[in-house]
């Protein structure tokens, strides 16, 4: 079982829960009782399907010691335990899901440690002592108590309490109380409350250390999003405390689950799933496999988040205009994000490569990407910026000219059209993404891009093995017949080509030398010899590619 250390240095053991098509950050789940043994929780309806799970066993509980000092265990003070074990899974902030007693240690962390919390998931969480809503737990008793006679009777042992208190005491008296916390009593419910023991001293020790007087004033503080699932039947917690929790926070939401107690995901898992995945699909942020030069690119539901680069207000102009121009291939910008990062939307799909998978590299692909960016140069040929938004200046290199003059410009161009930032659609390309390199170009010198990678203009030994026996002219003439190169802009192509890989070298240099990152971490790869050799093989071969290219 994995392992963690406290600050106090005591080992604190953990459970990992993830199908194999669970993505994304960890939700931690903190388990209630309090001090029950984290296994009545399951995988929760099946959340870990599609989220891991990392599930503490608390001090005290399950693999974990107990605490030395009663305070150590206690709700407030075990706040310093995850915010160790968010360093341990090298996490910037946590998702934590709590439920009922766990709520309060959730709330604690939240409170103490709010820069360090992306959401929380609060199920059934006891709210009496943070809201002024009415209790409404009596009167669903009584409603209940109606239908079961096993409602009665735990209700009644809840009210006399244990009949010798320890462990064991605590244990039989948890058993005979149980049917309170459900609104069914059938066979899943009898099963699910025979199983997690309780442990008496770290229930003890969990409400040893009073919370701040101004508990509920540092919550209204607490800007992460925050879900509240209440059970429509909870007799434990009632429905008006549960649902009211919900509004001290300033990004709260509450979802009543009908038909249920304190267990929904025992009692009516397909709806508690719902609502859980629903909420972890606007929050969670899902790392996406970035460019060479793109870094901390997330999905957050059916959103992308990722960093302004320069330039980034011309490329925002750039993407409005090629919505309202209809262009279907490209992400919309919809703004930015409280973190100031871009929101776009999430172009559903595969990328091509890398390795290019075999539908990537077939003639009908490449066909479809070079209408594509006819497409795009067809609506890119008279963007408007708004006032006080200009496009980078070009970068000036000493002895390399540009590629084209001032004024030659006849579009904006998306500039690097690879393999990476194309998005597949049962093996035909459908979008484009990654406009951080846009701007204004000449509608050969896009093309000539676009082809140094679908063609590709490289040496064979240098290539993707998809790519490796591909007849580079063969597909240079399949992409211009489809695109709708005229001969001059044919006859252009390959001049404009040996001038890039010239003008590449310098440009790659200049960025890893300047700007570092990933541009450095890609010449200290061999990228300026890999231009170099590209070139070399390009100038030998250049009379063939022509001659394909032309049909000369």
């Amino acid at each position: 079982m994995p392992t963690y250390r406290a600050d106090d240095d005591t080992p604190l053991h953990y459970e990992e829960l993830a199908g194999p098509d669970a993505v994304g950050p960890p939700v931690v789940v903190l388990a209630g009782g309090a001090a029950r043994h984290p296994v009545y929780l399951g995988d929760l309806a099946g959340l870990a399907e599609r989220h891991p799970l990392v599930v503490p066993h608390l001090r005290g509980i399950g693999s974990s010691p107990a605490p030395v000092e009663p305070e150590a265990g206690s709700y407030w003070r075990q706040a310093d335990d995850l915010e160790a074990l968010r360093r341990h899974l090298g996490q910037d902030r946590l998702i934590v899901a709590g439920h009922s007693a766990g709520t309060r240690l959730a709330v604690a962390y939240a409170v103490r440690h709010p820069d360090r919390v992306a959401a929380l998931v609060l199920v059934t969480p006891p709210s009496v002592h943070l809201v002024d809503a009415a209790p409404d737990a009596e009167q669903i008793a009584g409603r209940l108590g109606t239908t079961e006679p096993a409602f009665a009777e735990a209700w009644a042992a809840l009210a006399a309490g244990p009949d010798v208190l320890d462990d064991e005491g605590f244990n039989d008296w948890q058993r005979r109380v149980a049917p309170s916390s459900y609104a069914h009593w059938g066979p899943a419910e009898r099963e699910h409350a025979s199983v997690g023991r309780y442990g008496l001293p770290a229930n003890r020790a969990y409400f040893s250390v009073d919370p701040p007087a101004d508990l509920a004033d540092r919550v209204r503080a607490v800007a992460a999003p925050v879900l509240v699932v209440a059970g429509a039947d909870d007799a434990m917690t009632g429905l008006a405390p549960v649902v009211a929790l919900a509004g001290l926070f300033p990004a709260g939401r509450v979802a009543v689950v009908d038909d249920c107690g304190h267990y929904p995901w025992v009692e009516q898992p397909a709806s508690f799933r719902a609502a859980v995945d629903a909420f972890l699909d606007e929050v969670v942020e899902v790392p996406l496999l970035g460019g060479d030069v793109s870094e901390g690119v997330v999905r957050v539901g059916a959103t992308v988040r990722r960093h302004p680069v320069e330039g980034a207000a011309a490329v925002h102009a750039y993407l409005r205009h090629l919505e309202r121009a209809g262009f279907e291939h490209a992400p919309r910008f919809l703004g930015l994000d409280d973190r100031g990062r871009e929101i776009l939307t999430f172009l559903d799909g595969e990328m091509g490569g890398r390795p290019l998978a075999p539908w990537a590299v077939t003639e009908d692909a490449l066909r479809e990407i070079a209408v594509i960016q006819r497409r795009l140069h067809d609506r890119s040929a008279d963007v408007s910026l708004p006032d006080g938004v200009s496009w980078p200046p070009p970068l000036e290199l000493p002895g390399v000219p540009s590629l084209f003059g001032p004024g030659d410009a006849d579009i904006v161009g998306h500039n690097d059209i690879t393999f990476e930032n194309t998005i597949f659609v049962d093996g035909r390309p459908v979008g484009i993404i990654d406009f951080d390199l846009a701007g204004p170009t000449t509608r050969v010198l896009d093309v000539v891009t676009t082809l140094r990678y679908w063609a590709p203009l490289t040496a064979p030994a240098d290539r993707d093995p998809a790519l490796r026996d591909a007849d580079a002219g063969r597909r240079m003439r399949i992409f211009a017949d489809a695109y709708g190169l005229d001969s001059r802009q044919r006859g252009e192509l390959l001049d404009v080509a040996d001038r890039r890989f010239t003008r590449a070298w310098h440009a790659m240099k200049y960025r890893a030398e300047t700007d570092g990152g990933g541009w450095a971490r890609m010449w200290a790869d061999g990228a300026g010899d890999l231009i170099r050799r590209s070139q070399a093989w390009f100038r030998t071969e250049r009379a063939s590619l022509e001659a394909a290219l032309t049909g000369s």
